[in-house]
């Protein structure tokens, strides 16, 4: 991981000590386009990311996302996505579905 791009994970919270660390990344990515249109395309992206520090301590995290693009704006889809993505997040903490 060059210099640059560890000062900016730093940036954005990650305490990374060293200089071009070794790292490990991986992800996936999803979308579903239906042939309905009156079903929402749904996007989704999950990545896990590893760094050896200097020291040889790991560092790991998950990231991504999900998104819903409605081709007719149905809102009560709109509001079962996201009811369904905040009981998701909620299990594991309150604070992530309002963070996130």
């Amino acid at each position: 991981l060059p210099k640059q791009a560890i000062e900016q994970m730093n940036s954005r919270g990650k305490d990374l000590k060293g200089e071009n660390l070794p790292f490990f990344a991986a992800g996936v990515s999803s979308v579903i386009h239906p042939r309905n249109p009156h079903v929402p395309t749904v996007h989704f992206n999950y990545r896990y990311f590893e760094v050896t520090e200097e020291s040889g301590q790991k560092k790991w995290w998950f990231g991504g996302g999900t998104d819903l693009t409605p081709y007719y704006l149905d809102r009560d889809d709109v509001k079962h996505f996201h009811k369904e993505l905040k009981k998701a997040c909620d299990r594991h903490d309150k604070s992530f579905y309002p963070a996130y």
